[in-house]
């Protein structure tokens, strides 16, 4: 297993935005420098995805340029000046709607914070989207997304790709974006073997939380498998946009 800290001064970037949250302080950094600087950013990235999700090798730098370079957007917690979390956010339009892809990853022993909650508000707050797009298969990371509070409707687990062309066609959209086109079973959202290491991290799914539980339900019924690597895409549509 990886152990190791990253400090916040080892990135050597100051160009950010600080808001504060609990004991946490969370960097925003946007477009321009995220692009001047992502050579710097790959190795604490790559070990901070590693440590995030129980892998026992780093994440490949080559992997992680090539998210950060599809980003227009990069969060990063702290706490103690160390890193612990982060979160990747791309823009994508389709068919006129604002999608925000969403991907982030935090440290085990900060996994029940209300991080994930905060990532997904602020990215709100700041790109204003029509509809937010994640790919996970934790319930528990899902759902965190979810109780933010800023979805009136989240595909499938509301209302099934089945049911709305349109949604099926905006989930197109993002696997293109991704580069997951033609791996993603649109009327379900399930991509199989996603993650070619299996299952991401050791969690544990209360079956006596409703919301967790109404998920994980859909997720065994779409046929995913964790111990395949299999993930699910979703999209949650915020309120108030159109």
């Amino acid at each position: 297993m990886i152990n190791s800290e990253i400090p916040l001064c080892s990135l050597g970037v100051e160009n950010y935005v600080a808001t504060s949250y609990k004991e946490f302080r969370i960097l925003t950094f946007l477009g321009e420098t995220l692009r001047e600087n992502t050579q710097k950013f790959v190795p604490a990235l790559s070990l901070l995805n590693s440590l995030a999700f129980g892998f026992q090798n780093i994440t490949p730098y080559e992997e992680t340029e090539g998210r950060l370079l599809l980003s227009d957007t990069l969060m990063l917690a702290t706490l103690s000046n160390l890193v612990i979390g982060f979160a990747t956010y791309q823009i994508i339009d389709r068919g006129g709607n604002k999608v925000v892809y969403q991907s982030r990853g935090i440290v085990p022993q900060c996994q029940s914070s209300g991080l994930g909650r905060q990532f997904t508000l602020l990215a709100c707050h700041l790109h204003k989207p029509d509809i937010v797009a994640g790919r996970a298969q934790n319930p528990v990371s899902i759902w965190s997304t979810i109780r933010s509070g800023v979805f009136r409707t989240i595909y499938p687990f509301d209302i099934p790709y089945t049911e709305s062309e349109e949604f099926r066609s905006v989930l197109a959209g993002v696997t293109i974006a991704r580069g997951h086109f033609g791996k993603v079973d649109l009327m379900t959202g399930i991509q199989k073997q996603a993650f070619p290491m299996g299952r991401l991290g050791n969690y544990n799914i209360n079956p006596r939380h409703e919301g967790v539980s109404k998920i994980e339900r859909y997720l065994r019924e779409a046929g995913l498998n964790r111990e395949n690597g299999d993930a699910i895409y979703f999209l949650g549509v915020v309120q108030n946009s159109r």
